[in-house]
């Protein structure tokens, strides 16, 4: 999918680009990723530390961004990143 302009949400395809990665945890979906960034394919084994993706503006979405949630059996799990939860919103910056 084609990145968005800013403030020109694609209502047709919520997620955009978007990876699904499968975990003994669940699913962790990460979506609105760049055009063209994936750099994994379905059935690949990720590793700790692998650049998967972008952040990119497609889908439905007003402005870039990585949107990240994770299921498991089609319930919310929740994540946490280097030991901190996150919640809605959740801004995560890299030191």
């Amino acid at each position: 999918m084609p990145d968005n302009p800013p403030g020109n949400p694609d209502t047709k395809h919520p997620e955009g680009n978007y990876i699904v990665l499968k975990c003994l945890m669940g699913n962790i979906l990460m979506a609105h990723l760049r055009r063209g960034s994936i750099k994994v394919v379905p059935g690949d084994a990720a590793t700790i530390g692998q650049p998967l993706a972008e952040i990119g503006n497609s889908g439905n979405t007003l402005e870039p961004h990585l949107h990240i949630e994770a299921t498991k059996d089609g319930k919310p799990v929740w994540l946490s990143f280097n030991g901190l939860s996150l919640s809605i919103n959740s801004l995560i910056t890299r030191k």
